[in-house]
């Protein structure tokens, strides 16, 4: 696994002799002046541009082109322009046994430097994920931006930009009415960011726009389509000014962007005001639902949760495969349980590190931690005793915050601690206090509900049954939406074809609201799920099986079998939601459009599909 800068110097065909000289001699000097230019495990010279290869850090392929691309810009030469990308490459010498790069990871940055403008520096959307973990750089990342490359694909690419450039998006094109309204904003070029994108490639980005849309300042519509008023609409969620472009006089009034001391949002709300109209939506986002959203459906899960927390059940179960709605249903229980007087305390194992949930002292401290977040302060702070073990530590903490007012202690996520063995030990502790709160006169237990989230059918892993909380608490099973529920929701979005939404989906929450905010289920699942491939829905299932090859094979076999013979594998593949339980034990694509991604990505299997 490399991380490759491909680079090109623009118009170098076109040199003369001397020029082509000074401009080589001048690469040359930046790249040996790069500070960080021995980490590279490759460097290849391909005559009007070059590559180099760089192991683990990320962020040094990033400083190279950087550092490479400012050095020739400040000399006044061609400009260079830079594709990065992170993946599999080989390593073998060329024909003077310099090292040379061959494979995946090479090919897409290239592929990635073609869409690059001159000067600038590109990424794949698999290498910007991977430096967004970097303060420094994350907030120098562009929004992602469609492009179609040579061979008719479609890719997600990332700019690198100077962190105080405030940015809009264009959509559409222009008519003759609007271009003078283009020429104004190029005339604001070296103080705007304007992303230009083609209406039919604005679907694909609409999950990276959601992730990064508080960045955004202005967006813009020119022409009229149903695919940009829906780009457009997730913007507009989050109060970004959202524009239309209709009907624009012939001249622009020439006042200038005043961007020092405020947004440039609001300069250009007042600059366009008198001559276009707002973008008014109902719009729709991926991912939990906020508490006061019109977008939240009811289910009978929510009233079944909300009885239990009526009874104070002791332990309550959320069972379900991920992206089926289970976080949005457990704000909500928060919400309510509050409503009754409970202190909550949500634990999102999401958050921790694998580090923390391999080592057993590690993940107590780490529970214990997030407990004295919530409920301890000063001295109160519980104290680690290394002598009395794991389990008598946290539940010593516990005991300190129960009493007074009902606690209802969360656990999200709990089916990460499947691949660990003190799994065993830990729901063994939830299941002692349970038993204790059904002893008669060990009141203080009975302040405690213990909510746990997880996939379906994980829990069949406890090797210990009589020491599992899965068999005693109050099950809450969380279903897909149904027909009716989807139709809800569609009605709400004012999206026409329900019943293709929920045939395409099989009602899984998270997959509606993408086709919803995509503004698609008309078309064949084949084209829905080459637009989507990049949403966060299916790009996380992607990544995770192209990266290991075990999960893929047992997907593989899944699919050509029905049935798993990998108990940890398989589980892992429920828990992303990628298969459902059917008829008792088989197991088929949690929806067409799953079925159509994993033909796809895996190869065409012989099987069934959903």
């Amino acid at each position: 696994m490399l991380h490759v800068v491909y680079a090109d110097a623009v118009g170098y065909s076109r040199l003369s002799f001397g020029e082509k000289e000074r401009f080589d001699n001048a690469l040359a000097s930046a790249v040996s002046s790069f500070s960080r230019i021995s980490e590279a495990v490759a460097k290849v010279d391909n005559g009007d541009g070059f590559a180099l290869a760089f192991r683990d850090d990320p962020s040094v392929a990033l400083e190279a082109a950087v550092s490479i691309g400012s050095s020739l810009a400040n000399q006044g030469l061609n400009p260079v322009r830079f594709g990065i990308h992170s993946g599999p490459a080989f390593l073998r010498p060329d024909l003077s046994g310099s090292p040379s790069l061959t494979g995946q990871a090479i090919e897409q940055a290239q592929r990635v430097m073609t869409l690059c403008p001159p000067g600038e520096i590109l990424l794949s959307s698999a290498f910007a994920s991977m430096v967004e973990a970097y303060p420094e750089w994350k907030v120098r990342l562009s929004l992602g931006i469609v492009g179609r490359i040579k061979d008719g694909s479609i890719i997600t690419v990332f700019r690198v930009r100077p962190s105080d450039q405030p940015r809009i998006i264009l959509l559409g094109h222009p008519d003759k009415d609007q271009e003078e309204f283009e020429r104004f904003l190029s005339d604001h070029s070296n103080k705007i960011e304007v992303l230009r994108l083609e209406p039919d490639l604005t679907f694909a980005t609409l999950g990276e726009w959601q992730k990064k849309q508080s960045e955004i300042d202005a967006a813009f519509i020119v022409g009229e389509s149903q695919e940009l008023d829906l780009a457009v609409a997730w913007l507009a969620q989050s109060g970004i000014p959202c524009f239309s472009a209709l009907n624009l006089p012939r001249e622009i009034p020439a006042e200038p962007l005043q961007l020092d001391g405020e947004k440039l949002g609001e300069s250009l709300h007042r600059l366009v005001k008198n001559f276009c109209r707002p973008i008014i939506h109902r719009p729709i986002s991926v991912g939990p639902v906020p508490a006061d959203s019109p977008f939240y459906i009811r289910r009978s899960c929510d009233g079944d949760l909300e009885n239990s927390l009526d009874k104070k059940e002791s332990v309550i179960l959320l069972r379900a495969p991920r992206r089926s709605g289970k976080s949005s249903l457990i704000l909500r229980g928060l919400d309510y349980a509050r409503t009754k007087g409970m202190r909550t305390i949500l634990i999102d194992l999401e958050g921790a590190d694998r580090s923390v949930l391999t080592s057993p002292e590690q993940f107590y401290r780490w529970i214990i931690a997030q407990l004295c977040r919530d409920e301890f302060s000063g001295a109160d702070t519980p104290i680690w005793d290394p002598d009395i073990g794991p389990n008598s530590n946290l539940e010593l903490a516990v005991r300190q915050i129960l009493g007074g007012t009902h606690l209802l202690l969360v656990f999200d996520r709990v089916d990460r601690l499947w691949d660990f063995t003190h799994r065993d030990d830990f729901f063994g502790l939830l299941r002692s206090w349970h038993n204790r709160r059904a002893v008669a006169g060990d009141s203080k237990w009975a302040g405690l509900s213990v909510l746990l989230s997880y996939v379906s059918e994980a829990e069949a892993l406890m090797s210990e049954v009589n020491q599992s909380p899965f068999n005693v608490g109050r099950r809450i099973d969380v279903p897909p939406l149904s027909r009716g529920e989807v139709a809800k929701l569609c009605h709400l979005t004012d999206f026409p074809r329900s019943d293709r939404v929920s045939e395409l989906t099989s009602g899984q929450p998270a997959l509606v609201q993408t086709l919803l905010a995509a503004g698609l289920g008309s078309e064949p699942a084949s084209e829905i799920v080459q637009a989507l491939r990049d949403s966060p829905y299916f790009s996380s299932i992607g990544f995770k099986l192209q990266g290991d090859e075990g999960l893929a094979d047992a997907c593989r076999e899944i699919l050509n079998q029905g049935f798993p013979n990998k108990p940890l594998l398989t589980n892992r593949l429920l828990s992303l939601g990628v298969f459902v339980v059917h008829e008792g034990s088989s197991l088929i694509p949690s929806s067409p459009l799953m079925a159509s991604f994993l033909r796809t990505t895996l190869g065409r299997p012989s099987g069934r599909s959903r």
